[in-house]
């Protein structure tokens, strides 16, 4: 970190990306949790939620 303590641009580049991944996080969260909701509404409709993995060339339309 001494290199970025030295450089004022490396700071600046470095605060920014920082808060740009802070921001990523927050919006991860709040997607997770309107997942979570979508989810919780498509199970009480009778819709099948979970994981739904696909071998190979296989399609799997739920």
């Amino acid at each position: 970190m001494s290199v970025v303590r030295q450089d004022p641009d490396l700071i600046d580049a470095f605060n920014e990306l920082e808060a740009k991944v802070f921001c990523l996080i927050e919006e991860k969260k709040q997607l997770h949790k309107r997942l979570l909701v979508l989810e919780k509404a498509a199970k009480d409709h009778g819709v099948k939620v979970g994981n739904h993995e696909a071998t190979g060339d296989t399609c799997i339309i739920v």
